[in-house]
């Protein structure tokens, strides 16, 4: 498990970015995270909590759906792959 969940932001991007995609976007919604679990205390992957990342939802207000389903989307996404890299033990 990673102690440090910037880095494990980095190394998604990296990763994504190693298979030709941009992730522009999906690294600034990450930076909202990594800004909001900063503010939190949050440091570590495995502070990543349900109810942290349901509070960083609502605190997130969308007025579109599609940008909402975003957010999701790019929250799921790095924390399947961190899954996946063992990052984490299970998806929160």
């Amino acid at each position: 498990m990673s102690e440090n969940l910037a880095a494990d932001v980095a190394a998604f991007l990296a990763h994504k970015r190693a298979l030709g995609r941009k992730y522009l976007s999906e690294e600034a919604t990450l930076h909202l995270l990594l800004v909001y679990t900063d503010q939190c205390g949050v440091t570590e992957s495995a502070g990543l909590t349900p109810q942290l990342l349901d509070e960083f939802v609502a605190s997130r207000s969308r007025r579109r759906a599609r940008s909402f389903n975003h957010l999701i989307g790019v929250l799921g996404t790095f924390l399947d792959w961190a899954v996946s890299q063992q990052l984490l033990a299970a998806t929160p």
